[in-house]
């Protein structure tokens, strides 16, 4: 195992090296591989490039990899590979036979990233062509344990629940620690819609059910669904396996999708969580006029977007955000409401939820503003409970002579988090000076605290190669895949052992799959002072046994206990 141990930044820039030094973070750092390394499983090649990684609860990496060397050509050049207590081993590799499918081999393997649960078992789409050909094939998912790979879904299988459909389309999916699957599919069937024939299924490798379809009746509603949306943040799955989705209502009255709502169940039962026209509580007694974008927590707690009349009058119509847990529903970010942390200056015009960890609390991006003509972007988050800016567009990175740039929702520009309270972001640098630091940019978030550097664009680091020796390079891309470490069926970059998987790309042209041991957060450091103290204890007993703005409860004797065995300064 290659370890690296460094301060995070060590830029070549004399006039910034100095002002970074209170403001970034010390990790240290390994390399899952390297180009140049030799592919595991692959005789004769090496790596030469790689998609996002991702990392379950033991550590373990999955990554797709590109191949180049002795009998590489572009019918064998990916595959997927999984790092497991230090060793790295192949999963599947283009042009290799697809398992119990006569004729057929692997093709490309799907950008969209693999979701790998904390067994160690790992989801992943992949095209299908039958042996020989050059044809991009068919899309697929597969799911592979340790000792096998389970076909879950091809096109042109027979879709379940939906006489006479095959799937056209294989879209996102999940997968929980329980190894159940869900997946989003496109249908081609005989069936006359308004609408396309989409639909939404889960359940164990070998026993898929129908979960919801265009077509059928809506639960909840007088209409039927038509257009089934997945959030941007991706497929989810919580640990029964209830899945989560947005999606508008055909009335076959006027015959018109004129309603939307949210939805969470599984194949034998769904629950309408909140739909277009359902007062919208803490809102002065508006009403939705559209609902979108849901998350799901492992509690069964789901955060969606709603579209309210603004509060700001001439602003029309604004998204906020809000919480279901039960047969609560409450609001966390609503439209008007003053932006956190930017003291009278900015307004939240609008909101999105992007990613929520266990218990409900999430990352939100925002826009925020006097105007919609003079509005800026944001991150926001209330995992620590109380609602704060991670940062805005526009405004000086701490640090850096250079501005945050434009918060969006991608996946590659979403954060990833974990059950701790850390946040990883990676929000892109616009310089204040022409030739200063500019471009990408990876930041950590502890508990209660302010967001620190770990290395941006121009960063030099050390760090292992792939001839085994030590190198020195200029960091020139950061990737890596947002989440959360809760069981919700999508895999992040950051587990609870405050260990980051990235990729990193530099201007030598070495890329390799890293992971960075972080530091643990001070998690009962409540008042933020670097202390665990006397203050912190207080803070835990006057919300014994309830969830305030400073505690994520139920707080109980658990709490109790690894607050007092963390007593002094954090470090």
């Amino acid at each position: 195992m290659r370890t690296t141990s460094m301060m995070a930044v060590l830029t070549g820039l004399a006039a910034t090296s100095a002002a970074l030094a209170g403001d970034t973070v010390d990790f240290t750092m390994r390399a899952v591989a390297m180009t140049g390394d030799a592919a595991p499983g692959a005789p004769g090649a090496h790596f030469v490039g790689f998609g996002y990684p991702v990392i379950n609860a033991a550590g373990d990496v999955s990554f797709l990899a590109t191949l180049g060397g002795a009998g590489v050509d572009q019918s064998n050049d990916s595959g997927i590979w999984m790092q497991r207590n230090g060793n790295v081993s192949l999963i599947a590799r283009e042009g290799d036979a697809a398992p119990n499918l006569n004729g057929m081999e692997f093709g490309p393997f799907s950008e969209k990233p693999c979701a790998l649960n904390d067994r160690g078992e790992l989801a992943f789409g992949a095209h299908l062509r039958h042996e020989g050909s050059t044809d991009i094939g068919v899309a697929s998912v597969w799911v592979a344990s340790q000792d096998a790979l389970s076909l879950i879904v091809k096109v042109g299988d027979t879709a379940p629940g939906v006489p006479d459909a095959t799937f056209g389309l294989i879209g996102s999916f999940a997968l929980n620690n329980a190894g159940r699957l869900a997946f989003f599919g496109e249908l081609e069937s005989n069936l006359s819609l308004p609408f396309p024939h989409v639909g939404l299924w889960s359940g164990l490798p070998g026993d898929v059910a129908l979960v919801a379809a265009s077509g059928e009746t809506a639960i909840g509603t007088q209409g039927v669904f038509a257009s089934i949306r997945i959030p941007l943040a991706g497929q989810q799955l919580d640990p029964n396996g209830a899945s989560v989705f947005w999606a508008t209502v055909f009335d076959p009255i006027d015959g018109e999708s004129n309603l939307s709502g949210v939805w969470r169940g599984d194949s034998s039962a769904l629950e309408l969580i909140i739909r277009e026209g359902d007062v919208a509580p803490g809102a002065g007694g508006a009403v939705f006029e559209n609902v979108r974008e849901s998350v799901v927590s492992e509690d069964g707690v789901v955060v969606f977007s709603g579209r309210i009349p603004s509060a700001l009058g001439s602003f029309g119509l604004s998204n906020g955000v809000w919480r279901s847990s039960g047969s609560e529903l409450s609001p966390v970010i609503l439209p008007g409401d003053p932006a956190p942390n930017t003291g009278s200056r900015h307004v939240v015009l609008s909101a999105l939820p992007q990613i929520v960890n266990a218990h409900g609390r999430g990352v939100y991006v925002a826009t925020v503003g006097e105007s919609p003509a003079s509005s800026q972007t944001g991150v926001f988050s209330d995992l620590s409970g109380e609602l704060r800016a991670l940062y805005i567009e526009g405004e000086m990175a701490s640090g850096l002579n250079a501005f945050f740039g434009q918060a969006r929702m991608l996946f590659d520009r979403m954060p990833a988090i974990n059950s701790k309270g850390q946040v990883v972001v990676g929000p892109q640098l616009i310089p204040s000076v022409e030739g200063d630091v500019s471009g990408c940019s990876v930041w950590l978030s502890q508990p209660n605290d302010d967001l620190r550097l770990l290395f941006h664009c121009g960063s030099v680091i050390n760090y292992a190669n792939g001839d085994g020796g030590m190198a020195q390079g200029i960091v020139e891309d950061i990737a890596f895949m947002f989440g959360s470490s809760h069981d919700n069926g999508i895999t992040g970059s950051l587990n609870d052992k405050s260990e980051f998987a990235t990729r990193l790309s530099f201007m030598n042209e070495d890329e390799g799959i890293f992971v960075l041991q972080l530091p643990a957060p001070c998690v009962y450091d409540f008042n933020a002072d670097d202390v665990v103290d006397g203050a912190d204890l207080q803070i835990l007993l006057t919300n014994w046994g309830g969830d305030s703005a400073a505690v994520v409860g139920p707080i109980g004797g658990v709490e109790l206990s690894e607050l007092l065995a963390t007593w002094g300064a954090c470090e």
